[in-house]
């Protein structure tokens, strides 16, 4: 892959300070946002929520189509090719855009975040291409694959330009991109199954359209940021690679980037087993019923992302009050957002996946409400590891999330073969049972002793 590189000049002030000691940092930079007050949090988490709430719709629709117009196996390759790609990129972006956004003393600039962006995106399609090679799929679950790992690579550099728009609460900016790639992608995928009934050009068409909001909008969000947070002065946006900087980032974040991958791995190894054992339109099912619960992890990621960098802000000064309230106020919405889902999955499921896929899809409602109490238990991890970011409780999360996996290993090998997809359901749910648990641990410890890292 060959490396952009984004030259254009901007209004800037210094986002580097190698000469101040961290005290004055931390000094200058509690100064500046008390000389410009950060939005309201309601108004961050309503623009958050809007914006996920799109994209996952239209995630769910381009789903929806396929299975309409391409049936299960074609469900079961989009799922497949996702669950090969998003683990690996999970791991090489680092979530940079979570360090970055709580990155409250500056420690790096945004083209250093940049560069390492650029560089870690063409280790992940590298690492695809070699899986599949030590991991052969059929010739056109192979091309889905790769096509999905270009479509991915391009959302990371926008997801690089996201993190610096969050640090500075411009989640208005953010929404405003994923309503426009969301629409562009139900559009594209959808009118190129209609012309061409191949999921190939199909999943190609959804790689543009990132490409297209990429280009065409999000570069756009990333001038008017620093236009409003750098006050003023110009600076040259450009990757900007030091080895010592990257060292230093990548030792920060790779305990993080591992367990971004765990989580995905986690969440994806009964993907892994459904697809090995009971075959691609089994795994169709199991991926398009799983995606119906995905409605209420968009709205906690929203409202996760919303709060971040205020948690970090909150915990960097010491005010665990404040902390804490904002962490209750999230967990709460987290269980009445799954505790609806049972609700109306218990009442509706069949109904339910009938009509947004098809007939045959109505008979795995008992699968959906299994889905949707593991999900509940799921949603309530998610806060946690928000509040764990918050914190910057970076490495305690890696044997944490180790764990995790080995228990849904475990419970994936056990219940599958008895059980089938409802199986896979209840190994999920006890996963997440380890991974809440253990966040709730970890969190406490940060609470106890706040200056812990």
């Amino acid at each position: 892959m060959s490396y952009l590189r984004l030259s254009f000049t901007l209004p800037s002030v210094p986002i580097c300070y190698p000469c101040m000691p961290e005290s004055a940092v931390a000094q200058e930079t509690r100064s500046h946002t008390s000389i410009k007050p950060a939005p309201r949090l309601r108004h961050n988490i309503a623009w958050s929520l809007l914006g996920n709430v799109v994209y996952a719709s239209s995630q769910w629709a381009v789903l929806a189509t396929a299975s309409k117009l391409g049936g299960p196996q074609m469900v079961g390759q989009l799922a497949l090719g996702l669950a090969i790609a998003s683990p690996v990129y999970l791991f090489t972006n680092l979530q940079l855009s979570a360090v970055q956004a709580t990155d409250t003393l500056k420690r790096f600039a945004f083209p250093q975040y940049l560069a390492l962006r650029f560089a870690s995106t063409g280790f992940a399609i590298t690492l695809i291409f070699l899986i599949l090679q030590l991991w052969p799929q059929r010739p056109q679950t192979t091309a889905v694959c790769l096509i999905i790992a270009s479509w991915k690579a391009v959302d990371s550099i926008s997801d690089i330009i996201y993190g610096f728009a969050q640090k500075h609460e411009r989640m208005d900016l953010i929404t405003t991109s994923q309503i426009v790639k969301g629409i562009t992608a139900v559009v594209a995928f959808t009118a190129v199954l209609i012309l061409i009934p191949s999921v190939t050009w199909a999943t190609a068409a959804l790689a543009l359209a990132g490409c297209t909001t990429l280009a065409g909008y999000d570069l756009s969000v990333l001038k008017r940021t620093s236009r409003v947070a750098m006050r003023g002065s110009a600076v040259e946006i450009t990757p900007h690679w030091s080895t010592q900087d990257v060292i230093s980032m990548i030792g920060l974040t790779f305990p993080l980037g591992l367990s971004a991958m765990l989580i995905s791995f986690n969440a994806n190894i009964p993907r892994y087993f459904i697809g090995h054992v009971l075959g691609e339109e089994s795994l169709g099912f199991f991926a398009a019923t799983a995606f119906i619960t995905m409605a209420g992890t968009f709205v906690v990621s929203a409202a996760g992302q919303a709060v971040l960098p205020r948690l970090a802000r909150y915990h960097e000064a010491g005010d665990l009050a404040s902390f804490k309230a904002v962490l209750i106020r999230l967990s709460a919405l987290a269980l009445g957002i799954g505790i609806a889902g049972i609700f109306v999955s218990c009442l509706f499921g069949r109904e339910l996946l009938s009509n947004v896929y098809r007939p045959e899809y109505g008979r795995f409602s008992t699968l959906l409400t299994l889905m949707m109490c593991t999900a509940t238990v799921g949603y309530e991890a998610s806060v946690l590891n928000f509040a764990m970011n918050g914190m910057r409780r970076f490495r305690m999360q890696l044997p944490l999330f180790i764990a995790t996996n080995v228990t849904c290993i475990l419970a994936c090998a056990f219940l599958l073969p008895i059980h089938g997809l409802n199986g896979a359901a209840l190994a999920t749910g006890a996963a997440y049972g380890v991974q809440l648990l253990g966040a709730a641990v970890i969190v406490a410890h940060g609470l106890r002793n706040p200056a812990t890292r």
